[in-house]
């Protein structure tokens, strides 16, 4: 699914996204985020201006029946996040101007999560705890599914999260203002709630960042993959390892010294592997770690590049999001 500027603007695609069609039958507004069920590849909620809308959930041969409903029991408007969690009761989550809400019955019913302030962004760590970016009180967490929420630690607590990530190692990173923070957890089972900054070079504001993998839990260790930092007409940078106290930043090659960094995104297995999209320098690529990029960007429209994804099972499959299109 493809949501675009456009009112109603939706698409599908069945083929990997080399064909695309509408698929905004019964959605007149503006869509903010869109996520599918896990198991349920035809039961899809959008988050919009007007609230949120669900699918009628008809196989593929049927689809163009059904289109999309409007779930009145969730009077709210300017959802940003939509989410879905499997554990440990499936639930539907919508991350909202007036805060956060949940149902268990595929939208129906909607209940107040007790966030009562704007949500931005959602993240799910692996073992089912749910981070939750606010406007005006940092960074929330709920263990059980999104029914309750505590503030992730104080010193966040009146920042705005426009994202907040959590990587497969278990550390949660939160974008705030101008500055990078992460957490761990200092003592297994506890909630990550120590926010420290990350070192970031002198004069650098963060744009866009993206994690590398690692493969193992790194709570005692506080190891994270290389973390590559976006700026605002700087390029970017990258550490090996962005935790320490005196981080190492190495920067990017010269092409990119001037460039806006909109998006970033690692390879899941190699973390060596990284591309990154520009506002009017294009689509780069690197294989060695940042220490040089390539060009990749003819094939991809004009030159702003806003998103970027990778195919979950077709591993050498990109796309692009750019003005001009996919």
């Amino acid at each position: 699914y493809m949501a675009t500027a456009e009112s109603g603007g939706l698409y599908r695609s069945d083929d990997g996204g080399y064909r695309w069609e509408r698929a905004a039958k019964g959605l007149p507004v503006g869509v903010l985020s869109v996520t599918v069920h896990p198991t349920d590849p035809n039961l899809v909620y959008a988050g919009t201006v007007n609230g949120v809308y669900r699918t009628s959930g008809l196989p593929l041969e049927r689809k163009k029946e059904g289109g999309w409903r409007h779930l009145p029991g969730l009077d709210v408007s300017f959802v940003y996040a939509v989410s879905y969690v499997t554990e440990p009761t499936p639930r539907v989550l919508a991350g909202s101007e007036q805060g956060v809400f949940w149902s268990e019955d595929s939208g129906e019913t909607w209940y107040r999560g007790g966030v009562d302030c704007a949500v931005l962004s959602f993240s799910t760590a692996g073992d089912g705890t749910v981070y939750a970016g606010t406007e005006g009180q940092g960074v929330m967490v709920s263990r059980d599914g999104g029914q309750t929420w505590d503030s992730a630690g104080r010193r966040l607590a009146q920042e705005t999260i426009p994202i907040v990530h959590c990587d497969e190692g278990g550390i949660v990173y939160a974008w705030a203002g101008e500055r990078l923070f992460y957490a761990t957890e200092e003592i297994a089972g506890e909630l990550p709630s120590h926010w420290q900054e990350i070192e970031l070079p002198s004069g650098w504001t963060p744009f866009s960042f993206a994690v590398g993998h690692i493969s193992a839990p790194c709570w005692e260790h506080r190891r994270s993959g290389p973390l590559y930092v976006g700026s605002r007409g700087k390029g970017v940078v990258v550490s090996v390892d962005p935790l320490a106290d005196n981080p190492v930043w190495n920067r990017a090659g010269s092409e990119l010294y001037r460039a806006d960094i909109s998006c970033l995104t690692v390879h899941p297995e190699s973390p060596n592997v990284a591309f990154l999209g520009t506002k009017f320098n294009g689509l780069y690529r690197t294989g060695d770690g940042a220490r040089t990029w390539e060009l990749v960007s003819e094939e991809v429209g004009l030159q702003t590049v806003m998103a970027l994804a990778r195919h979950p099972v077709e591993h050498s499959v990109w796309y692009a999001g750019t003005v001009d299109g996919v």
